[in-house]
């Protein structure tokens, strides 16, 4: 068996063509971009970032510029071959499709790093072998890039291994895709499930299921037998089958470029949706992309593209239909022979979704082994939210701590019920397991009988009903809960006291010398004494603590940052 790559995803077999009709032209004259063509031309080139591209001539790799120039030499060995092997006799649509999935499986530059996978080792944009170990807390790239799948000789399996060769998954599967959100869908005689860093099994899948990609916003995109393409939770169930918005749909992009939006069609039409499978918008064209850039390339049979932004409407044209995922504004182009590079004139820079820099493309075809990537969104100041915050909340966003529907509107204050969805996430991420594991090791009951046992005359929510049986949180009285309701600060820092005493830290003496130490309320000192001492928590200025002011999301997402670094240490 060749190496696998950690930046290979499934093979994309298209089959199934749907039904044959013509249309009218959707692109647009009007914003036409001009791409620069290359004088060398190449095979196939990856995706770009951190200023450079892998590009691929006579089956040999090395790493061009945003402007074509030869950066690193094109001297390093590929699979291309191992990938073209897969497309023998195979009903491929086009030869766009072939290469897009090439471009997924070439390596990619993050903080300075690079790894070769047919070489097995690291290198720096100056085509210097990196020593390891490096420090992947510091290394700038999602986490999925931090582990590779692994090969035995001798068993002729598979496992994971991080970036720096420990091994975390031993050899002993078919197929192994690296971890996402915590988990890892992993294959033995054809069947699949999800383990956690462990190696324990936290989701199984039954028979039917043939493929399982990885976790991304929550949800994983599977395919089952005779019912084609699925989304399914980390509880394991059934979310939603594609079949329902779109018949016959031949191709789905994930939620990976971007964490909000993915897409499914044929080549006559295609139809974006939103994680909660509401359909945003459809366009007849033979394929739209969401890309790492926030836009969507719909691409048509007359040979042209518009990239698009949510709401449809188009912001730039250019004539070509084979062009690789677009980030950080820069795509390659190939077209008649020729090698180009298209430039987005609107692109600002990183604002979102900095996350997979993969093609997130999978397909009905039963194809074995892989890695996706997990996506994060750069918060920046135009996110109306505090420059005090913005790192901060970008790191816990980085962890995954931050669950994707709440990362909006960070200055309002933060519900009693998005505060419970904070906290759970947090141990979920700490813990390495699933909320509905940790439960069941606990009570040993499934989350169904819990939530019908333990819910509040106000609300079932899960994470709140998760928080109450956990002893983190408590009602308001009358078995009510008040889901809607604000917290105060003083009600944050008991919250986060409860949470870390839960993760195993323990309290310790603390004088409070804040000035309005009196108003905090009995109840509320000994953690506000708690969240002072460790700096999860700080005053409001002058020596003050504020305890009754409202808690915003993004004091929340900050502190729940800070309590993560310290249960971690």
């Amino acid at each position: 068996m060749k190496k696998i790559s950690i930046f290979m995803v499934f093979i994309l077999i298209v089959t199934g063509l749907g039904v044959n009709v013509s249309f009218a032209d959707n692109s647009s004259d009007e914003k036409n971009v001009e791409i620069k063509w290359l004088d060398e031309s190449y095979d196939y080139g990856g995706i770009y970032s951190d200023g450079l591209v892998a590009v691929v001539k006579d089956g040999k790799l090395g790493f061009i510029d945003e402007n074509g120039n030869v950066v690193i030499p094109l001297e390093y060995k590929t699979d291309i071959e191992t990938t073209l092997s897969h497309f023998k006799d195979k009903a491929i649509p086009d030869e766009e499709l072939k290469r897009m999935q090439i471009s997924s499986r070439l390596p990619i530059f993050f903080s300075g790093i690079a790894y070769v996978f047919m070489e097995d080792k690291l290198i720096d944009k100056n085509n210097n072998e990196v020593s390891i170990p490096i420090d992947l807390d510091s290394f700038d790239a999602p986490a999925i890039f931090k582990t590779i799948p692994s090969f035995s000789k001798e068993t002729k399996k598979m496992g994971l291994k991080d970036l720096n060769g420990k091994q975390i998954i031993e050899a002993k599967y078919d197929a192994v895709q690296p971890f996402s959100e915590g988990l890892a869908a992993v294959c033995n005689d054809g069947k699949w499930s999800y383990i956690n860093k462990k190696g324990e099994t936290v989701i199984s899948l039954d028979d039917s299921y043939n493929q399982a990609l990885s976790f991304h916003s929550d949800r994983a995109l599977c395919f089952i037998k005779d019912k084609g393409f699925c989304y399914i939770n980390k509880k394991g169930e059934t979310l939603f089958f594609i079949e329902k918005l779109y018949p016959n749909s031949n191709y789905v992009y994930n939620f990976l470029a971007n964490p909000n939006f993915a897409s499914c069609g044929n080549r006559t039409k295609a139809t974006l949706f939103d994680k909660n499978f509401n359909i945003i918008f459809e366009k007849k064209c033979k394929r739209l992309e969401p890309t790492l850039d926030g836009t969507f390339c719909a691409s048509y049979e007359n040979g042209k593209s518009d990239y698009l932004d949510e709401k449809n409407n188009v912001i730039f044209s250019v004539d070509a239909t084979n062009i690789n995922t677009m980030n950080e504004g820069i795509a390659l182009v190939f077209k008649d022979g020729r090698t180009g590079i298209l430039k987005n004139p609107f692109y600002k820079g990183k604002t979102e979704n900095k996350g997979s820099s993969n093609s997130n493309s999978s397909s009905n075809s039963g194809s074995s082994s892989s890695s996706n990537n997990t996506s994060t969104t750069v918060v920046t100041t135009s996110d109306d939210i505090s420059s005090w915050a913005i790192e901060q909340v970008n790191k816990a966003i980085a962890k995954n701590l931050i669950p994707i529907e709440l990362q909006n509107n960070y200055k309002k204050p933060i519900t009693r019920k998005d505060f419970s969805q904070l906290v759970v996430r947090l141990i979920e991420v700490v813990k390495d397991k699933n909320i509905d594991v940790i439960l069941k090791e606990k009570t040993n009951l499934k989350i169904e009988d819990i939530v019908k046992k333990e819910k509040f005359d106000d609300t079932d929510d899960k994470n709140i009903i998760a928080a109450r049986v956990l002893g983190i949180i408590n009602g308001v009285g009358n078995n009510k809960f008040n889901p809607d309701g604000e917290i105060t600060r003083q009600d944050a820092a008991v919250l986060l006291r409860k949470t870390a005493k839960y993760l195993g830290k323990e309290d310790s003496e603390f004088k409070l010398t804040y000035k309005d130490k009196d108003k905090i309320r009995k109840y509320a000192k000994k953690s506000v004494a708690f969240v002072s001492k460790n700096k999860i928590m700080s005053g409001t200025g002058k020596n003050m603590f504020s305890p009754r002011k409202t808690y915003t999301r993004q004091q929340a997402y900050v502190t729940i940052y800070r309590l993560y670094t310290i249960c971690i240490e």
